[in-house]
């Protein structure tokens, strides 16, 4: 089952800025909870890891889509799956508004009867 998710923030920089900002990937341990390390292997392929809820997961992405200071799209190829995009909006006064779309599948523990369960 596939979990989706989507958050819209406004932010006081310049579209141009955020956009830079949101593309520096291997920046992203510093400003994004969970995120251990990111790795930009080419142009359009990124090694993730990150640490949720205690977990750690990893995957490599590719990405599907880049417009700068509009958009850029990604999708998992290996490890742990998940989409997503990044839209840019220039909303006037300096400030962009960034809207996030992530589609993920859950990795949950999977759990084994106790011994001598329904005895």
């Amino acid at each position: 089952m596939t979990t989706k998710l989507e958050k819209t923030v406004l932010v006081d920089v310049p579209v141009s800025r955020a956009y830079n900002q949101w593309t520096q990937f291997e920046e992203f341990p510093r400003f994004t909870g969970g995120v251990t390390s990111v790795t930009q292997l080419s142009d359009d392929r990124l090694q993730w890891v990150a640490e949720i809820a205690g977990v750690r997961r990893q995957w490599e992405a590719r990405i599907l889509e880049q417009v700068p200071d509009r958009k850029v799209a990604w999708a998992a190829t290996s490890g742990a799956t998940n989409t997503g995009e990044v839209r840019f909006e220039d909303v006037s006064g300096g400030q962009t508004s960034v809207h996030l779309t992530l589609e993920y599948e859950p990795e949950g523990r999977a759990t084994r009867p106790e011994h001598g369960a329904g005895r």
